[in-house]
C-alpha cells in the first residue's frame, strides 16, 4: 500500500469513526451489560438448511450454552433441546407484533410459541429497538421463564481500538444485517472461552431469481422449510434491486471479519461447525464440511 493510499484509508476509518460516534449519540446506544456464562463453550444453531444435519454431531452429554434465533421457537426440536439462550435482531418485531400483516403474523406465532413453549430458564437478548412495542414486552414478560436482556445493534466503524472499545461496552456492532452477528457479539461480551455455529449456511444468493419484468425474488430456504418459500424482494425497502442485495451480503461477511478481528483480542475463539456455509472468517471444524460452491 502506496503512501497515498495509506493516507486515504486513515481519513476513511477516522470518518467512520466520526460517524459512529455521531450515530451512538443520536440513538443514545447505552453500555450493556450480560449475565454471567453458565459453561466455558457456547453453541449458537443458525436456521440454515443444513442445520438438520449438523444438530446430528451435537454432544448433549457435554456441558454447553446453546442459544437459537429468530423464529426457531416456532419448530418442534425447539423444546426438545431447550436452549438457555434466545436472541432476536431484527427490529421487525417490535414494528409488526400485533398486526395482522404477513410479517406480523409470522412475528406473532414466534412470540406465542416464546410465551407458550418456554416452561425452563432462557435468557432471552433483545435489539432495543423492540422495546418501543410495549404491548409485545409486556407478553414476554408473563412468562416467568423468560430473562430479558437488551442489545444495541448500533452500527459502530472505524479504527479497531475505538470500535473494540464500543463493542466491549455493549454501545453498538458491525453493521447487524444478521441475526448471526448480534449473536456472537454477545457470546464474545460474554466471554466464552470457545463458541460454535450450526446451520450458517448463509447461501441466499444461490437462490436470487431476476424474473421476466426484473422483479428480484428469492427462495427464502431454512432447515424448518427446506424446499423454501419464494419471497419478492423488489419491493422490501422501496426501489430494492439485486445491487442492494449483494451490497447487504457483502456487508454480513465483512461483519463477519470484524467479529473475528474483535473475537481474537478478546481471546474467544469462533469455530464454524456447519456442514454448509460460505462465512470464510471463522475455522471451520466438522467431519463432514464440504466446500460451499460444490456441494449443490
Amino acid at each position: 500500500m502506496g503512501l497515498l493510499e495509506k493516507v486515504w484509508y486513515f481519513f476513511e476509518l477516522f470518518s467512520m469513526s466520526v460517524k459512529s460516534l455521531l450515530r451512538m449519540v443520536v440513538l443514545r446506544s447505552m453500555p450493556q451489560s450480560y449475565p454471567p456464562r453458565t459453561a466455558s463453550t457456547l453453541g449458537i444453531l443458525g436456521n440454515g438448511p443444513s442445520l438438520e444435519r449438523d444438530l446430528l454431531q451435537l454432544d448433549r452429554n457435554i456441558p454447553t450454552d446453546l442459544m437459537c434465533v429468530s423464529h426457531f421457537a416456532k419448530t418442534s426440536i425447539f423444546t426438545e433441546l431447550k436452549p438457555n439462550k434466545y436472541i432476536i435482531a431484527d427490529g421487525a418485531f417490535g414494528q409488526q407484533y400485533g398486526t395482522t400483516s404477513r410479517v406480523g403474523i409470522i412475528v406473532n406465532e414466534t412470540v406465542a410459541a416464546l410465551i407458550d413453549k418456554v416452561s425452563w430458564p432462557m435468557e432471552l437478548y433483545l435489539n432495543i429497538e423492540i422495546c418501543k412495542n410495549k404491548k409485545m414486552i409486556a407478553d414476554l414478560k408473563a412468562n416467568p421463564f423468560l430473562s430479558i436482556h437488551w442489545f444495541n445493534a448500533t452500527r459502530v466503524e472505524g479504527f479497531a481500538a475505538f470500535s473494540h472499545f464500543f463493542y466491549r461496552m455493549g454501545c453498538g456492532m458491525p453493521p447487524c444485517e444478521n441475526v448471526l452477528v448480534a449473536a456472537l457479539m454477545v457470546a464474545i461480551n460474554q466471554r466464552y472461552p470457545q463458541v460454535f455455529l450450526m446451520g450458517a449456511d448463509h447461501s441466499w444468493h444461490e437462490g436470487l431469481i431476476i424474473g421476466r419484468n426484473n422483479e428480484m425474488l428469492v427462495n427464502d430456504r431454512h432447515f424448518y422449510n427446506p424446499n423454501g418459500k419464494r419471497v419478492d424482494l423488489t419491493n422490501f425497502n422501496g426501489s430494492y434491486r439485486l445491487h442492494d442485495q449483494f451490497f447487504s451480503l457483502a456487508k454480513t461477511f465483512k461483519s463477519y471479519h470484524q467479529i473475528k478481528a474483535y473475537a481474537d483480542e478478546e481471546q474467544v475463539e469462533i469455530v464454524n461447525r456447519s456442514a454448509r456455509s460460505f462465512i470464510d472468517a471463522f475455522p471451520r471444524e466438522t467431519e463432514t464440511a464440504t466446500i460451499a460452491h460444490g456441494d449443490h
